[in-house]
């Protein structure tokens, strides 16, 4: 496994734990403050505007980026078994005219 497809699976791990702790501890510390009136609604729905904005824009980058390098893997994958697949058939050709031949 190629360093970059760990640093990838390392990433989707980060962000899997991300999307399920950050909303969590918001809701807590939220709650909390506004219970005890450190802060008011207004203001907690400002703040999660603001984090939600701020994810989905980085998370929309990073997408877009895994996403090329996933293509140019994908096509440098295929450019490579193309190849392959016409050194078989090279093969095959050969085993068939040795075969063939009498001699």
């Amino acid at each position: 496994m190629k360093k970059t497809d760990i640093k990838i699976e390392k990433q989707v791990a980060r962000w899997d734990i991300y999307a399920k702790v950050a909303p969590t501890i918001f809701l807590v510390v939220g709650g909390i403050s506004l219970a005890i009136g450190i802060t008011s609604f207004d203001t907690l729905f400002n703040i999660g505007m603001i984090l939600f904005a701020f994810t989905a824009v980085t998370w929309w980058f990073w997408t877009i980026i895994t996403v090329k390098y996933i293509i140019t893997t994908m096509s440098s994958a295929t450019t490579n078994l193309l190849e392959v697949k016409a050194d078989l058939k090279d093969i095959r050709k050969v085993l068939e005219e040795e075969q063939n031949d009498p001699t």
